[in-house]
């Protein structure tokens, strides 16, 4: 019930659910193997709550790639497992009606406040995916462009600002 894009493991048919209704537009690229100890179907724990991997995306910027996990924790609530560079950062998408009136001109260092938290911006990124798998709550070919603007809290926390040709999106944890 939480996926609307999902890769056949058989045929890496990308598939896509409309109400009730599914769409087969073409085939997704076999993800090759890394190094990461995760994979679809890993289960785990986070925060005393369980989760289990169902899909995955690879995000390729000019300098290097990383993966970010959609982890399926029940009761149709989602999160997302980032990988990079021997980090994982787990977050939820959270409500922040102030993105709407956010700078779109904010750089790397500036500080902003979002969701009652001040944020500093650690990094921004225009990335492309190149392939997915498994069941993803929103559809992303390959090709698919997001603008990831990281951010750090002042107790540590992880927040991203994911903006695509759908809409902003606010993610921390």
């Amino acid at each position: 019930s939480i996926s609307v894009f999902a890769v056949c493991e058989h045929c890496r048919s990308m598939v896509v659910r409309k109400d009730y209704n599914l769409e087969t537009f073409g085939q997704m690229a076999e993800l090759p193997q890394d190094l990461s100890p995760l994979q679809i179907g890993t289960r785990g724990y986070f925060d005393g709550k369980a989760f289990t991997l169902i899909g995955r995306l690879r995000m390729h910027y000019g300098e290097g790639s990383w993966t970010e996990w959609c982890a399926d924790f029940g009761s149709e609530k989602i999160g997302w497992v980032a990988e990079a560079m021997g980090f994982f950062m787990v977050s939820f998408e959270q409500s922040a009606p102030e993105l709407a009136k956010m700078n779109p001109e904010v750089r790397q260092g500036a500080r902003i406040k979002i969701a009652g938290e001040s944020w500093l911006v650690a990094d921004i990124k225009n990335a492309k995916c190149i392939a997915a798998e498994g069941e993803l709550p929103h559809v992303a070919p390959p090709g698919w462009e997001r603008t990831g603007i990281d951010l750090v809290g002042d107790r540590g926390q992880f927040g991203s600002i994911d903006i695509t040709s759908e809409g902003i999106a606010f993610f921390s944890g």
